[in-house]
């Protein structure tokens, strides 16, 4: 069984190797961690909620400032193996 401090590495891990996320410019940031139960696969496992900045920016025109746009992935990774069931994009809600 995997604490949630071996699940946050995996995610950050797992995030790193992926392509076109090995340069990532901010640290990466743990937003948000829930352990659920995974109906389908019938496991415990823990939701690692990770954002991150690419450098990406966008401009504020009022002030003229620029500001990093942040992006967020979730992470569910199986309490008893460690493996990386999913990743999704969490998107802003309108």
């Amino acid at each position: 069984m995997i604490d949630i401090k071996e699940a946050t590495k995996i995610s950050v891990d797992f995030l790193k190797q992926l392509p076109g996320y090995e340069k990532l410019k901010d640290p990466i940031r743990v937003e948000e961690v829930e352990k659920v139960w995974d109906d389908e696969r019938e496991v415990n496992a823990w939701l690692i909620t990770l954002s991150f900045s690419t450098g990406e920016t966008t401009s504020d025109l009022l002030t003229g400032t620029e500001n990093l746009i942040y992006k967020t992935r979730i992470f569910k990774i199986s309490i008893d193996t460690g493996e990386v069931i999913s990743m999704l994009i969490k998107r802003p809600k309108k």
